[in-house]
């Protein structure tokens, strides 16, 4: 990852099953890659700030990330998107038993 990656990694998280890494980066792109081969798989442009916060759900077919933009995003892995607009994310932590999206915010 080291090599391919350009930007400064600000958050990463690992998939629930360890195969898939993400990176939050300070160019406010998130990449996911194969943990296993090191590989980019792809690269969303998909923040206005660095993305400060990531996080899959238990199933690992869905990637949140969060930026100083002031937004956060859900990814479905297949690769369908579901934007949501909220004042600045610094943080955030997905509840298995809930399904429900716990948020920091850092901003006013």
């Amino acid at each position: 990852v080291a090599h391919a990656q350009r930007s400064p990694i600000t958050c990463l998280a690992f998939s629930p099953d360890g195969n898939w890494l993400a990176t939050g980066c300070a160019d406010n792109t998130a990449r996911l890659w194969n943990s296993s081969s090191g590989q980019l798989v792809t690269r969303w442009l998909v923040h206005g700030g660095p993305v400060t916060a990531l996080a899959f759900d238990p199933t690992g077919r869905t990637l949140a990330t969060a930026s100083q933009d002031g937004k956060l995003r859900l990814w479905d892995l297949d690769p369908a998107d579901i934007p949501a607009d909220l004042n600045q994310v610094t943080g955030l932590q997905l509840n298995p038993s809930t399904g429900s999206i716990t948020l920091q915010n850092g901003g006013p």
